[in-house]
């Protein structure tokens, strides 16, 4: 059983909505003010999975507030054998409906972000806590989604947009940073500053042909070698 927690507090990047009766927290990054006011049944649950991320959450969310050294056996979509990490909890953040642990990690000496779905088991250590000195908002300012990659740098992202998604564009924008630069009858063009990862690639390659790469010319060309290997795939 989980320790139902009873005080209202306010911590960054981390929001419980609900407090079920067994003591499991509902995690939500949308409201900011953490307050427990009683007791509700869990809903929204229904895998088995689902139900051991949300314990994740809580006993992460408890080790962030009481500043304790994690042990996180953890397995990646890339490797076959459990992975160890000593992290030191800072931040949890949620996109693309999964959630994610953000933490100094011990062995590297820099931030980690591990997948909540991928952890194998979590325990308590009495190492001595490092304390955070990251500006999460900053952090994640200048990118889509969680991953900053090796020798991050920001660039002018310029984008060429069908008109029968711009208004979709508009109202969801790809990033902070978006403007709109040229608006004509068949196009729009507009530019974004930030960090290129996984996330910002994926995410324009779901909008297919709708939008095309500018530039910058190099992430231009990576974006084109995909699509040829599309081709290859479906012997185009």
């Amino acid at each position: 059983t989980i320790n139902t927690i009873t005080s209202a507090a306010l911590i960054t990047g981390i929001n419980i909505v609900t407090v079920a009766s067994n003591g499991l927290s509902i995690f939500n990054n949308t409201i900011h003010t953490l307050t427990t006011t009683g007791a509700f049944a869990v809903t929204g649950i229904s895998h088995a999975a689902g139900l051991l991320s949300t314990i994740y959450k809580n006993k992460i969310y408890n080790a962030i507030t009481n500043k304790q050294v994690l042990n996180i056996k953890y397995r990646s979509f890339k490797q076959s054998v459990d992975l160890n990490f000593e992290i030191n909890p800072y931040y949890l953040k949620q996109y693309n409906n999964r959630w994610f642990l953000f933490g100094l990690n011990e062995e590297l000496n820099q931030i980690t972000n591990l997948a909540l779905d991928r952890i194998e088991h979590i325990e308590i250590t009495k190492k001595p806590y490092r304390l955070n000195r990251i500006n999460f908002d900053e952090y994640f300012e200048d990118i889509v989604g969680v991953s900053i990659p090796i020798n991050p740098e920001v660039v002018k992202l310029t984008l060429k947009i069908a008109n029968n998604l711009v208004p979709y564009i508009t109202s969801k924008p790809i990033h902070g940073s978006q403007k709109l630069k040229i608006k004509s009858e068949f196009f729009s063009i507009i530019e974004l500053e930030l960090i290129l990862n996984y996330e910002i690639e994926a995410l324009l390659r779901s909008y297919g042909s709708e939008v095309e790469v500018i530039e910058p010319e190099d992430f231009r060309n990576k974006m084109s070698d995909e699509i040829l290997k599309l081709k290859e795939i479906y012997n185009l």
